[in-house]
């Protein structure tokens, strides 16, 4: 599973059209580093929706993603504009052991496997 703690914070994705937009409530995606899993703690980097060309964009204090890819990375790819959840072996899903999330954006909607219950999706 994802492993999201959520006293650190809740990982909320909403469905809607061209965006994918955290509640206000989660001022950022703070995913706990822990057995392997990817860590994106808030004194290193912010997940920042901005609307750029009507795509998700990704900010952190180094201008750019650097998350190592021993650790897990975060991809963001663009292509027609609409974002999936997408595990790097071509599967809806995130890697158990390793924890690495991978947003690509392919046809229809958002859509994230169920058997992830620490994902909600409204």
């Amino acid at each position: 599973m994802l492993g999201i703690v959520n006293n650190l914070g809740t990982l909320v994705i909403q469905k809607k059209p061209w965006i994918l937009s955290l509640q206000e409530k989660c001022d950022m995606l703070v995913v706990k580093e822990k057995l392997g899993m990817l860590g994106i703690q808030k004194n290193i980097g912010m997940l920042v929706k901005q609307e750029k060309l009507g795509i998700l964009g990704l900010q952190e204090t180094f201008g750019m993603l650097g998350i190592q890819k021993n650790r897990g990375t975060l991809v963001i790819q663009e292509k027609l504009g609409i974002l999936g959840l997408q595990e790097t072996f071509g599967m809806l899903g995130i890697q158990k052991n390793r924890g690495t999330l991978v947003i690509q954006e392919k046809l229809g909607m958002l859509t994230i496997q169920e058997k992830f219950d620490m994902l909600v999706v409204q």
